[in-house]
């Protein structure tokens, strides 16, 4: 993503100070010395690249997945980063192009740039999945619940019942039966010899 369409997706930047901080420095410092964002020389100063959309920043506060949908010409999505989605468009620069035919061209230019990024992972796909809906499904839920949270989520509720203690068994159930004692002699009658 080039500097200009970086600097004005704000929506993340907004609820996350610190990322947006660094996001404007890497912009300035790109547009500046980078000659107009043609080098990257922040990455160079050690400033951390942020990918965050709004869906993550959604996320991070503590809003659910919702359903899982496959939206057409958009691909695999959540309700929540539908919404997202929404919102990143409307801070996108393209958005806010005047003239239709220029939007247009702009937008299919960038859709045809990111079909051309999953091409390798459609030979994967087609490879590997023995139900290709379920393996999108699973593999996109996962990836966002680790863009959510930088790669470090916090553990499933799933995950916590298998890390659970499982109870110890009974010890009477885990002995095997003891020998019987041997039956008492009556009390007063000598015993036989």
């Amino acid at each position: 993503m080039t500097p200009m369409s970086k600097s004005l997706r704000l929506s993340p930047d907004l609820t996350m100070p610190l990322d947006a901080v660094t996001d404007w420095a890497r912009f300035g410092f790109n547009t500046t010395i980078g000659l107009f964002g043609i080098h990257d020389v922040a990455t160079d100063m050690g400033l951390e690249k942020h990918n965050e959309d709004f869906g993550q920043t959604l996320g991070y506060w503590g809003i659910g997945d919702g359903p899982y949908l496959v939206l057409p010409f958009i691909g695999p999505s959540s309700a929540r980063d539908t919404v997202g989605w929404a919102v990143d468009y409307y801070t996108w620069p393209v958005a806010w192009v005047d003239d239709n035919t220029t939007r247009w061209a702009l937008i299919g230019v960038r859709f045809v740039s990111v079909r051309a990024d999953l091409l390798e992972a459609t030979k994967i796909l087609e490879t590997a999945a023995l139900d290709p809906y379920v393996f999108v499904r699973d593999a996109f839920l996962q990836r966002r619940r680790n863009l959510v949270w930088d790669g470090n989520p916090p553990p499933d509720e799933d995950d916590i019942e298998d890390t659970k203690p499982k109870p110890a068994p009974a010890e009477d159930a885990a002995k095997p039966a003891a020998a019987a004692p041997a039956p008492a002699e009556p009390a007063g009658e000598p015993p036989n010899p």
